[in-house]
Formats: structure tokens, sequence, C-alpha cells
């Protein structure tokens, strides 16, 4: 059995959250910006951290049908002049 399947068990434990993260760059012009991906199930994700209530723009609930979509802090959405798409 899994270690997270054990968390998930145990009744003294709220929620717990898997995730991957792996090193990228992000590209802006000429320019290379080293930075960190983490992908997360938002469901599990949110319990833990409220996602929903920090949202500035878009919502979940359309992120949820796009397909390797993404959610951006705001530091480095205005550093790459990024603009949503939702």
């Amino acid at each position: 059995m899994k270690a997270i399947d054990v968390l998930r068990r145990n009744p003294l434990i709220k929620a717990v959250s898997e995730s991957v993260k792996s090193p990228i760059f992000y590209h802006f012009g000429s320019s290379r910006i080293g930075g960190e991906i983490t992908g997360i199930n938002y469901d599990d994700e949110n319990k833990l951290l409220d996602l929903d209530a920090k949202f500035m723009e878009g919502s979940a609930k359309k992120l949820s049908c796009l397909p390797n979509s993404i959610i951006m802090g705001k530091g480095l959405t205005k550093r790459l002049l990024a603009v949503t798409g939702i």
C-alpha cells in the first residue's frame, strides 16, 4: 500500500495532496529564466490551501475543462508579460 493511501485512511488527517515537480526554463525573448513547475491534483490541493479563494482571474471550474492548463502566480505572470486565456 502506498504511503498516501495510508494517510488518506487516517481519520485524524483531513487532506492529503500528491504533487510532482520538475525544473523548467521559461523563454522570454532571448532570455532563459530558470524555474520549477509543480503538477497537482487541484481538488486535493484546494482542500489544503483553499486555492479557490486565491484566484485573481479565471476559476478552477473553467480550468478543469482545459487539459494541460496551468495556474501561474502573479509575479511570474508579470515578469513574462503573460495574460490569461480563460
